[in-house]
């Protein structure tokens, strides 16, 4: 009878993550006018973004100096993850570079470019912000809510990584929404990406009790059939924010709010928590995190930074179809 009940639970956990459904497009009359999108920005930093030297694009990011110069920790190689030991910095203050007294070298794979600071919960997953706007507004064309869906240029202009979105940026964005003919513009901003453990669900009991029966009847700490019951819910949980602009003329004239060259006149904004999430077994056949001895007792702390990295893999592309959905939902539910 166990045995049927974990072969049960295994199955229910081969599913993968599916994306939340979108509702029925809500037409007016007639499209709307047209919608242009601004490029999607993401305020915090992915995992395998961190500083690394060689610095990535020669330089170290503003506000990593002093982490770099207090950090004491080894440095970890960025391909393989192994520890070396951290050189003696030397910094020119005239040139405001920082550079290391000696080049070093992975003794286990060679590798030459190592992070400057050991990795630390929460993973953060990389997103691909460019393949999910576009996915939106290919959504949106397809709900023909709108006449027209415009993505304004990523590079023009050039976001700062340090000042971000600034009101030059904006107001940039505007002009250019408004030359292309576009009424509403809508600016989206991905303020967190991060994988973590959601909840320890309900087949938990049942994997605990099967722990207490395998270490009767076979060994202790060896539950096999454990091994294939999805107990865990790992999730990648995105914060999004936007706001949606009204670019239409107002009655405050040019430069008045919505006349030409203004800021434009409110159109919607908000803020909003997504949760992708899919059942983990240490094993197939469905969505898996490795196996650990005794893993389910003492996840989440056994994992490292590629475990959580296979835990993201399997997740990013269905979270950014939520994404690109949401930003769907935020569109058209603006101006109402």
């Amino acid at each position: 009878m166990l045995f049927g009940l974990v072969f049960a639970a295994a199955l229910a956990g081969c599913a993968g993550p599916e994306p939340a459904p979108l509702e029925p497009p809500l037409r007016d009359a007639n499209p709307r006018p047209a919608l242009a999108i601004a490029p999607l920005v993401r305020l915090d930093r992915a995992s395998v973004d961190r500083p690394t030297w060689p610095p990535s694009g020669g330089q170290v990011w503003a506000g990593d100096w002093n982490r770099i110069r207090a950090q004491q920790a080894p440095l970890e190689c960025q391909a393989c993850g192994e520890e070396v030991p951290r050189p003696r910095l030397v910094i020119n203050r005239a040139a405001d570079e920082v550079a290391p007294a000696a080049s070093p070298t992975c003794p286990d794979c060679g590798g030459t470019t190592f992070y400057l600071e050991p990795f630390s919960t929460p993973y953060r997953p990389a997103t691909d912000l460019a393949a999910t706007r576009a996915r939106a507004a290919t959504l949106l064309a397809e709900r023909g809510v709108f006449e027209r869906v415009h993505l304004l240029p990523a590079d023009d202009p050039t976001l700062d990584p340090v000042l971000g979105v600034t009101p030059e940026v904006r107001h940039v964005w505007r002009e250019t929404a408004r030359a292309r003919g576009a009424r509403w513009l809508l600016e989206p901003v991905l303020e967190e990406a991060r994988v973590e453990l959601i909840e320890k669900n309900g087949l938990h009991a049942l994997k605990v009790v099967n722990l207490i029966l395998s270490s009767i009847f076979i060994f202790p700490g060896v539950d096999p059939l454990n091994w294939f019951i999805p107990g865990e819910d790992y999730g990648v949980v995105q914060r999004l924010a936007w706001r949606v602009t009204d670019l239409a003329d107002g009655p405050g004239g040019p430069g008045g709010p919505g006349g030409p060259g203004g800021p434009g006149g409110p159109g919607g904004e908000g803020q909003r928590e997504l949760v992708t999430r899919a059942s983990f077994a240490d094993l197939g056949p469905g969505p898996t995190r490795g196996f650990f001895v005794v893993g389910f007792l003492r996840a989440p702390g056994c994992l490292d930074e590629e475990d959580w990295a296979h835990v993201a893999g399997q997740l990013t592309e269905v979270a950014a179809e939520d994404l690109a959905r949401a930003l769907v939902v935020a569109a058209e539910g603006a101006g109402r």
